[in-house]
């Protein structure tokens, strides 16, 4: 290479962006590390150490973007339900709770469905704690079926069985479901 130790970088960052290095640059780094007595070995586990460093920051910007999923890919704004039951259980975590209720349709047969409320975090932000939810209580709640045919929904509004409010998914709380946005 034949380039004294004092040899300053050549690239500049208008050709390359402010996160590019040349080639001479990184022969440059290169001889450095070869004057320091670095082996090859040492400069490989150096550079792989930056590289699962650089992936590993950009991972933590990209995945919350593609984690998220959209209500409308899961539930059928198109497919109201109006479910009535007793609660059997409440998952309070994120990133949205669960609760669940045994509805009894026309023919006797209970059936077990999992209704997605808002996140933890949202919900007491608004006053609604986990309390709200009392296993044994008979709830009524409006929302969407799941797009899978499950018995699943995306719930919208949450009533005790004398019609008041337990909670609700916000600006549209006052209406009915054939007042819901979307239908």
């Amino acid at each position: 290479m034949g380039q004294p130790v004092g040899v300053s970088f050549s690239c500049s960052k208008d050709e390359l962006g402010d996160l590019s290095i040349c080639w001479e640059c990184i022969e440059v780094i290169d001889y450095l590390l070869y004057k320091r007595g670095v082996s090859a070995r040492a400069k490989r586990v150096y550079l792989m150490k930056q590289v699962v460093l650089l992936f590993t920051l950009s991972q933590m910007f990209f995945l919350p973007v593609m984690a998220h999923h959209s209500f409308n890919a899961e539930f059928d704004r198109d497919t109201p339900v109006l479910l009535t039951g007793v609660l059997t259980g409440v998952e309070w975590q994120n990133p949205h709770i669960w609760y669940y209720i045994d509805v009894t349709d026309e023919d006797g047969n209970v059936e077990n469905w999992g209704i997605s409320g808002g996140s933890p975090g949202m919900l007491m932000r608004r006053g609604i704690y986990k309390s709200v939810l009392e296993i044994g209580m008979t709830i009524s709640v409006e929302g969407f079926r799941a797009r899978d045919g499950s018995n699943n929904a995306g719930g919208r509004r949450v009533t005790h069985s004398d019609g008041s409010d337990v909670f609700t998914a916000g600006p549209a709380a006052g209406r009915s479901i054939g007042a819901m946005p979307g239908l």
